[in-house]
């Protein structure tokens, strides 16, 4: 039996790991893809092994690289927990072949564990190869033993996806599948967010605050708070923080696989099938015009998006560390980023809302097959995206504006010519007739995810530059352009 379970396991995990592969595009990227990794790869070696010798050189202790792998290991594990709660979601709720997974005989533990398993590596490969190089750095200038980062990388995935995927169990038990949704959308942002705003210290913070807070990250005192560090030990290679580490990893998985396992054999299946659809309290009703009810279609579409208004919300996190920034040091120091922060949420907001207009209409061959111009049903997605966006986005910008006299022009300029690319880019990656018959390009969607938000940052950059009357904002307006039409080319 146990050789029949093992197989089935292998199996299961070689179909998730297929469709997370085709989920990214990237078994029709090509020979470019395999040598963008190789490139990619050198590149990240070259940088932790400068960083790597530039420590040495510095003197740093094994406590120094302890602390430095405190702060590491924290940022890396709340993004991983972001990552993982919103895959554990998918994977059990939204994803389709969950039940046709169940209906084979097979145990129903071992599908489980083998999701999990995904949901780790998909929330952990990332950071697998990113520490990895470090650890190949300082393997080589400071202990060999700092392998030890690559176990503990995978032991604190494991730990995510365990504790992701059974909070959302217990989430969907408790309050229903559509507020489960909700509250692991708002966890998952809280959880990035955090990262973020703690990645922000060096803004925030005075010399002398930081110096205290990097002394107190060193490892201290005796008793139950040693253990505090004993991930980061374990990262640089302690044997009884790291096997206690990988115990507790495995245990924690097996008894998340076990108890979800009961909870959907009591049925949890239920709501994977059908969907929990809220009934009209009023009747709705569209006004006359065509152009009025293709706008009421597409603010109701967006509207009705499950999470869209909290991601969107989220956007705002950004700007925190600055305004803390500008309160503590005087907002004329930090008054070029105050107004390039604006500039980067607004096109991020606008590419948001258009990505979900586009890739929400469920029958897209239906919407062009109506007896109106495809022209005026194109530039209704446009017009509903970009108010929604400028709701968000204009109040912040007015209030910067009025603080700051110096940076209305530029910000707002900035602001509509970044949205209207944004906006651009949002259309071409996810358009209706491209996506009909699954005939998109290959990348097209992760060239706009990656080449949209690096424009915005040089559109925020061309900002920066204009508030500071330099020329170089000519550069990162070009630079920007270029990455747009990259995007956006069809």
């Amino acid at each position: 039996m146990s050789g029949t379970a093992g197989a089935s396991l292998g199996f299961l995990l070689r179909h998730e790991l297929r469709l997370a592969w085709r989920r990214g595009g990237f078994g029709r990227l090509g020979v470019s893809f395999p040598l963008a990794v190789v490139s990619l790869l050198v590149l990240l070696h070259v940088v932790a092994f400068g960083l790597a010798a530039s420590l040495r050189q510095l003197g740093w202790t094994m406590a120094d690289f302890t602390a430095a792998a405190t702060v590491g290991l924290v940022y890396v594990l709340g993004l991983m927990l972001m990552q993982a709660l919103r895959q554990s979601t998918d994977a059990l709720y939204e994803g389709r072949d969950l039940a046709w997974l169940a209906s084979a005989p097979l145990p129903l533990r071992t599908i489980l564990r083998a999701r999990m398993a995904a949901i780790a590596l998909n929330a952990g490969w990332l950071w697998l190869v990113l520490a990895g190089t470090m650890a190949n750095a300082l393997a080589v200038f400071v202990t060999p033993a700092a392998l030890a980062i690559y176990p503990v990388i995978a032991a604190l995935a494991l730990l995510a996806a365990a504790f992701s995927i059974a909070l959302v169990v217990l989430l969907r038990d408790l309050a229903g599948l559509r507020t489960m949704r909700g509250i692991v959308m708002g966890v998952s942002m809280l959880a990035g967010g955090s990262v973020f705003v703690g990645s922000q210290v060096r803004a925030v913070l005075s010399p002398t605050e930081r110096a205290g807070l990097w002394q107190a990250l060193h490892p201290h005192g005796t008793g139950l708070v040693t253990l505090l560090w004993w991930p980061s030990r374990a990262a640089m290679g302690a044997v009884g923080p790291l096997l206690t580490l990988l115990l507790a990893a495995f245990v924690a998985a097996g008894l998340a696989a076990v108890w979800v396992e009961r909870r959907f054999a009591s049925g949890g299946f239920d709501n994977i099938a059908r969907r929990t659809v809220r009934r009209p309290t009023t009747s709705l009703h569209f006004r006359a015009g065509v152009w009025r009810a293709l706008l009421t279609k597409e603010w109701r579409l967006v509207w009705r998006t499950p999470g869209l208004i909290g991601r969107a919300l989220y956007q705002g996190v950004y700007l925190l560390p600055v305004l803390i920034a500008a309160w503590r040091g005087g907002a004329g120091v930090v008054a070029p980023v105050i107004a390039a922060t604006p500039v980067f949420i607004g096109s991020e907001l606008a590419r948001l809302f258009m990505v979900t207009a586009m890739a929400g209409d469920q029958a897209p061959a239906l919407a062009l097959s109506a007896p109106v111009p495809a022209a005026w049903v194109r530039a209704a997605k446009f017009v509903a995206t970009a108010a929604g966006a400028a709701t968000l986005a204009l109040p912040m910008a007015v209030l910067i504006g009025i603080w700051q006299p110096v940076t209305i022009l530029p910000m707002l300029a900035g602001m509509l010519v970044a949205g209207a690319g944004a906006l651009l880019i949002g259309e071409a990656g996810v358009s209706p007739d491209r996506v009909i018959d699954l005939g998109a390009r290959p990348g097209e969607m992760f060239r706009g995810a990656v080449l949209g938000p690096i424009a915005g940052m040089a559109w925020a950059l061309t900002t920066w530059f204009a508030v500071h009357q330099q020329p170089m904002g000519l550069a990162t307006a070009l630079a920007a352009v270029l990455l747009s039409i990259i995007a956006i080319g069809r």
